[in-house]
């Protein structure tokens, strides 16, 4: 390899690690909130990829064979639920969801990055991942076609936030207190 082509392969790596720096701050959070927060990809990673995957598949489900059968069977589920135009309600939720999932990932590079705001985020963010079935389809779809998992997770990701977020509240107060302490 060149010196140039080195040099270039140098200032790619720093120009990436300087975007990673600036995204994730320069101070890793306590271990138990790097777990938590690695849970809460995986759970971000599996509700967007499949959110991302029924939304296009509705967008597009004219370029399959026999769309025909599959629109009988969504607008049968929305019926069964009460809900008006279900494939244009369904798809209304799939990108709600998405969104709702960005909102979720920037609120978890904020707690990685030790702000307080970034937990509230993240609550509002699973609250609405909670709320959004019923709002945009119906609570009896919530109730009978939302498995058990698909409710429990974000509950558990609120707690687990909530555990996580008092114990940086704690530690800023401790460091704030020290600093007065050296004041005086």
């Amino acid at each position: 390899m060149t010196t140039g082509a080195k040099i270039i392969e140098e200032k790619e790596v720093l120009l990436v690690k300087r975007i990673w720096n600036f995204i994730m701050g320069g101070h890793k959070p306590p271990f138990l909130t790097r777990i938590i927060l690695l849970a809460s990809l995986v759970s971000f990673f599996y509700y967007f990829l499949w959110n991302t995957f029924r939304y296009f598949a509705l967008l597009f489900i004219d370029t399959i064979d026999n769309p025909e059968k599959i629109k009988a069977n969504m607008q049968s589920l929305g019926e069964k639920h009460g809900i008006d135009e279900a494939l244009s309600s369904f798809s209304q939720f799939f990108l709600a969801m998405i969104l709702i999932q960005v909102i979720i990932l920037v609120s978890m590079i904020f707690v990685y990055r030790r702000q307080v705001w970034g937990y509230y985020l993240f609550v509002v963010g699973q609250i609405c991942a909670l709320v959004a079935p019923v709002a945009f389809l119906s609570w009896d779809y919530f109730m009978d076609e939302i498995d058990f998992l698909d409710k429990a997770v974000p509950i558990a990701m609120i707690i687990l936030f909530g555990i996580s977020m008092m114990r940086l509240k704690r530690v800023k107060k401790n460091a704030e207190r020290e600093r007065i302490m050296r004041q005086l």
